[in-house]
């Protein structure tokens, strides 16, 4: 039996890595909200930052899960046309969609730097003193990782689109 080659571990790495964020943000969602909601009918008290804490969370557990369905391919698609194209068109759809959306997340994440990099130098906060930018970090990440998963889903479809 064969060693997987580098990249492949590399890719199985981050694959990890990116499922492990989204079991972790949703388990600290359920957590919060779950200690939050004792606190408050038990205890007439609760935590003052659960609220916004929860807010930035989901933000960050919906955009972490828009990557991982992206890599999976469980995105949201809109399959109009495709049950009456032939599989050469239906392929040049595809490579254009990607194409489209990969520029789109790129220009998505352009703007959410230079939004981050705003609130770094205005020193925003969020709750209980951390940095909005902290909170916002999530924007350029995840709209990078979309826009190159879906630069290389073009080049693949592209390779596809060769072949035939």
């Amino acid at each position: 039996m064969s060693n997987p080659q580098p990249q492949n571990r590399l890719l199985c790495g981050v694959e990890l890595v990116e499922d492990s964020i989204v079991v972790l943000l949703f388990a600290a969602i359920v957590v919060i909200a779950l200690l939050q909601i004792i606190l408050r009918n038990l205890f007439d008290g609760g935590f003052s930052w659960a609220t916004p804490a929860l807010g930035i969370l989901l933000l960050w557990l919906t955009l972490s899960g828009a990557v991982v369905a992206a890599r999976k391919g469980n995105h949201i698609a809109i399959n109009v046309l495709s049950h009456n194209l032939s599989p050469y068109q239906e392929c040049l759809v595809r490579t254009v969609t990607n194409v489209f959306t990969a520029f789109i997340c790129a220009v998505i994440a352009y703007y959410s730097v230079l939004f981050v990099q705003m609130d770094y130098e205005m020193e925003s906060t969020l709750f209980a003193d951390v940095p909005a930018w902290v909170g916002e970090l999530i924007l350029p990440i995840s709209f990078s990782l979309l826009a190159v998963r879906y630069g290389i889903a073009a080049v693949d479809q592209a390779h596809k689109l060769k072949r035939r």
